[in-house]
């Protein structure tokens, strides 16, 4: 061998993903601690009102969905680092044993260190009345007798400010950290890295619908603060308004500004009443516009059932097992298919943009395969792995597999040894 040569073993792929997966869960870590730092001084932000209330007790069940689900995507990504780390070690201590008069075992690099979890996964709450806006006409509201948006739009603007934040300086780098390690492992030539692939880009997903979450809470607090500064612009002039009438300068109880002396106090207070009711008649409407339009702002409308979905496939990558990775051979075992060149280019055919926006079309329910497995990726290759030896060595074929306990039958035609999916669906 030439001096200076350097031969790049396998392990070096696996413990740069083992490394980026670290640097990813250290990233969301202190990028969502960020955020609630910061919403712990948005507390009161949706306001005490009707339709304040609705909207704010939403926004805080979401939050904590959110901010669960984050942590068990940490302890995801954690989890690989180890796992990788792992599958790293068992391909030096296999080359090393490999090697005639090797010398030394080859010192190995130590577990990575794992992230901190957000906490609280419950910040303060966006119910309350933070007096933002019509403070002035706190006396004239009360004498209304109507309850007007009260909540802070300067807050509820922070908020989605940090939202966004997270999404575009955390949560978008993270992604494009794990699209960059996982094309270094394809690169790998080794029965288990098909495996880790299919892993790493489930949690790319996952950071990928982590991203729109995040995003959708932001555009709820600000379509909330739009549509209280709306209402304010038309509730507003009509407190104004009552003011002029009542010939006030400030906004002071009302009734103990119109008393004097004799008749005219009485004069004055039935005057004044007559004003508030007109008022209050011109209020109402406006207000109620703004509670019913509320529930088409909640969060949930934003983010649906996205946190939900993260936490559970999070759950089961953080799951995996550690002794599932001490325990794997760098070497196919014995009584293994080798991943030919051949399996290859069918699972490259399969996942193909198009093929895969067909075959996972939702009236071919694999949905629950999806989540069961991480990704549409690791689905096809469980497709491939179930049709071998079902197939014809040339021609048209339909078999009927189960894969993760579900029915599929598949469709499709073998091509010059390569099996090409045309269609999959569960019967």
């Amino acid at each position: 061998m030439a001096p200076g040569t350097v031969i790049e073993v396998d392990s070096e792929h696996f413990y740069f993903a083992s490394s980026g997966c670290a640097v990813v869960s250290n990233r969301l870590s202190v990028g969502f601690q960020g955020v609630v730092s910061t919403l712990a001084g948005c507390d009161s932000m949706g306001g005490s009102d009707d339709g304040g209330e609705v909207w704010g007790r939403d926004y805080d069940e979401q939050v904590r969905a959110t901010l669960t689900a984050v942590n068990e995507l940490i302890q995801a990504f954690d989890n690989h680092a180890l796992l990788l780390m792992q599958a790293g070690r068992n391909h030096d201590t296999a080359e090393h044993g490999a090697t005639l008069d090797a010398g030394p075992p080859p010192s190995l690099p130590p577990d990575p260190d794992s992230a901190a979890l957000v906490t609280p996964t419950n910040p303060a709450s966006a119910v309350g009345n933070a007096g933002g806006g019509l403070e002035a006409f706190d006396e004239l509201i009360e004498s209304i007798g109507i309850p007007c948006p009260n909540g802070d739009t300067t807050k509820l603007a922070t908020a989605a400010n940090a939202w966004d934040e997270v999404a575009q300086l955390i949560i978008d780098d993270a992604a494009a950290t794990v699209s960059q390690f996982i094309d270094d492992l394809r690169n790998v030539r080794s029965p288990e890295v098909d495996l880790a692939i299919a892993d790493c880009e489930a949690l790319s997903h996952l950071l990928g619908e982590t991203g729109s979450t995040v995003r959708g809470l932001a555009q709820s607090c600000r379509d909330h603060a739009s549509s209280i500064e709306e209402t304010r612009f038309g509730i507003v002039p009509v407190l104004e308004g009552l003011m002029t009438d009542l010939g006030l300068t400030v906004a002071v109880t009302v009734l103990a500004a119109l008393v004097s002396a004799g008749t005219s106090a009485v004069v004055g207070a039935a005057n004044a009443s007559r004003l508030i009711k007109t008022a209050a008649d011109m209020i109402r409407p406006i207000v109620r516009i703004f509670v019913d339009k509320t529930p088409r702002l909640l969060a949930r409308e934003r983010v649906g059932d996205a946190p939900s979905r993260i936490r559970s496939v999070a759950e089961r990558l953080r799951g995996k097992s550690k002794e599932e990775a001490d325990g794997a051979s760098p070497r196919p075992p014995e009584t293994a298919k080798p991943w030919t060149a051949e399996d290859q280019a069918a699972f490259d055919f399969a996942t193909r943009s198009e093929r895969l926006e067909h075959t996972f079309h939702p009236k071919h329910n694999f949905d629950p395969l999806v989540e069961q497995f991480g990704s549409r990726e690791a689905v096809v290759r469980a497709f491939l792995e179930e049709l071998n030896g079902l197939t014809p060595a040339a021609g048209v074929f339909e078999e009927t597999i189960v894969v993760g306990g579900q029915n599929v039958v598949v469709r499709g035609a073998v091509h010059d040894g390569v099996v090409k999916i045309g269609t999959a669906f569960t019967p």
